[in-house]
């Protein structure tokens, strides 16, 4: 009878580094999307306080700039 661990082993190995390389690609996705979720958090964070600002009376970023300029139709 062959031994067949020779040929077992190899398909093991091949399967553990298809398997690590997929977890290497999923961790740079992960990884990823952390990174975009402090971004997108950190803007609504600023959404928010200048929503607070203006509810509260004090003009938009852009109304207190000089080139601020109301449209004609108002």
């Amino acid at each position: 009878m062959p031994d067949n661990s020779t040929g077992e082993t190899r398909e093991l190995e091949m399967k553990m580094a298809w398997l690590e390389n997929q977890v290497s690609e999923l961790d740079a996705v992960v990884r990823g999307l952390g990174d975009e979720l402090l971004t997108l958090r950190r803007e609504v964070a600023e959404l928010r306080a200048a929503a607070v600002r203006r509810s509260e009376g004090e003009p938009a970023d852009d109304e207190g700039s000089l080139n601020y300029e109301k449209p004609p139709h108002y």
